[in-house]
C-alpha cells in the first residue's frame, strides 16, 4: 500500500512542527520565588514516618556502616 505525496507531505509537516517547538517553553510555567509544592508541616510529619517505621536495629546498623555511631 503506497501513500500519496500529498499525504506523506502533511505528515513531515506535522513531524517538523513538532521537533521545532520540542524545548520551547514559556516564561509562565517557571516558578518564580519559594514556593514549595507540600508545606513544612506535611513535609515533617512524612520525615516522622519514615524515620518512626525504621527499626531501631536498622537505624543503629545504618549509622555504625557509615561510623557514626
Amino acid at each position: 500500500m503506497t501513500t500519496s505525496r500529498r499525504l506523506a507531505d502533511r505528515k513531515v509537516d506535522r513531524f517538523d512542527k513538532k521537533v521545532t517547538k520540542r524545548g520551547a517553553v514559556g516564561e509562565t510555567s517557571t516558578r518564580k520565588g519559594k514556593d514549595y509544592p507540600v508545606g513544612p508541616l506535611l513535609l515533617g510529619f512524612f520525615i516522622f514516618v519514615v524515620i518512626g517505621s525504621c527499626k531501631p536495629h536498622e537505624f543503629s546498623f545504618i549509622l555504625l556502616r557509615h561510623g557514626r555511631l
